[in-house]
């Protein structure tokens, strides 16, 4: 699995909060520090970031659904007509 931490800070308290524990987010955020930069890089993502990932994933699901209805809906069409009901 895919490990990940949230330190989120509010303007609200002194304390940020974390997620999942304050242990396990040093524990992942040291794994993290000893990586080459270039593997720290690959494996950052913003808000942004993400929001376009996910966009873009949704999108080729959406695609792939569409031209699979469209293959489904050219089937059961040839279906009908060559067993007479068209």
């Amino acid at each position: 699995g895919i490990e990940s931490c949230a330190v989120v800070y509010s303007p609200y308290s002194s304390n940020p909060e974390v997620w999942p524990s304050i242990p396990e987010v040093k524990s992942i955020v040291e794994k993290f520090e000893v990586m080459p930069e270039i593997d720290q890089e690959k494996k950052m993502v913003d808000h942004e970031g993400f929001l376009r990932q996910t966009i873009t994933k949704t999108l080729d699901i959406n695609m792939r659904k569409m031209k699979e209805n469209k293959e489904l809906m050219m089937k059961e069409a040839m279906f009908v007509l060559l067993n007479g009901k068209g």
